[in-house]
């Protein structure tokens, strides 16, 4: 999945699916766009200088001059499901865990790749803490990620 970036007039940061971007996209959702996934107000005037997908951030220049670094959640969680995917599971348990995005998007995303590569999760992740920290937070809440997939992909 590749994301597209977008800085509209009304201070607003859009990411979009570029695989799948249609023109009903390009809108800014009327009510409270910093709500969804992939918006988030930013300041007026603040320009777009470069987005770093290794580690899930973008560099905005603020209208003072001044540079800032965000982690839009769509870039976190796109970055988190192309790992998973790949099967880069201590990557995408990293990603989970400094980003403090829910640990069952893990499971979620693929629950029967996951279950069928437990061991290869186990021996990428191995220290005995970091699994601690996966176990305990799981949660029996099936496809809880499935909606904000849809709509970021």
């Amino acid at each position: 999945m590749h994301i597209l970036p977008s800085v509209t007039g009304k201070t607003v940061l859009l990411l979009y699916n570029a695989s799948r971007l249609t023109h009903l996209d390009l809108q800014v959702p009327p009510d409270q766009p910093e709500d969804e996934e992939r918006c988030r107000s930013i300041e007026r005037g603040a320009k777009l200088v470069t987005v770093m997908p290794s580690t899930y951030s973008l560099t905005l220049q603020m209208p003072r001059g001044n540079l800032e670094t965000i982690y839009p959640r769509a870039l976190v969680l796109a970055s988190i499901r192309r790992n998973i995917e790949m099967k880069k599971y201590r990557k995408a348990f990293l990603a989970c865990r400094s980003q403090r995005v829910d640990m069952n998007i893990l499971h979620d995303h693929a629950p029967a790749v996951f279950l069928g590569n437990v061991g290869l999760f186990v021996d990428q992740v191995k220290r005995v803490d970091y699994i601690d920290l996966f176990l305990s937070q799981l949660r029996l809440v099936m496809g809880c990620w499935s909606d904000a997939h849809d709509q970021a992909d």
